[in-house]
């Protein structure tokens, strides 16, 4: 019995560490096509790309920071009071005016590095590619439907 339990356990454990392992794999993936796209539509030079990545790799944390925590902080809209959402639109406020502040802050670091149209093609890019990545999602929902 106790010898099934740990085949079990073992096994169990083995499929979570190669689930967790593909998933990343996953993700390096999926950055590494996003770098490659970036700089690609940027049209980065060796010495932008080496000070580029850096900033944007950290803007880019930083973003994904925040979101974790907006998610943290979900509420219950149902029983939510008058002043409890008048508090929570108040927030969101702040939040949208921190991230802009943010945001103008990155560019203002990017003119260092960029010149003012690679800055507009930055952000038409990041577009481009979430666009694209869904698009490509969307078509592989269809094949495994019709599987």
């Amino acid at each position: 019995m106790n010898k099934i339990l740990i085949v079990t356990v073992s096994l169990f454990l083995l499929m979570c560490n190669i689930s967790i392992a593909q998933k990343d794999r996953k993700m390096d993936n999926l950055k590494s096509k996003k770098i490659a796209f970036i700089t690609d539509e940027l049209m980065l030079t060796p010495e932008q790309a080496e000070k580029f990545w850096p900033l944007y790799n950290a803007h880019s944390k930083n973003k994904k920071e925040d979101r974790f925590e907006k998610r943290s902080s979900e509420v219950d809209f149902n029983n939510m009071t008058d002043a409890e959402a008048n508090e929570l639109l108040n927030r969101m406020i702040s939040n949208e005016e921190s991230k802009l502040i943010q945001k103008k802050k990155f560019v203002d670091k990017l003119k260092s590095i960029l010149d003012t149209k690679q800055i507009v093609l930055l952000f038409r890019a990041e577009r481009k590619f979430k666009r694209e990545l869904f698009r490509d999602y969307k078509k592989q929902i269809r094949v495994y439907k019709i599987d």
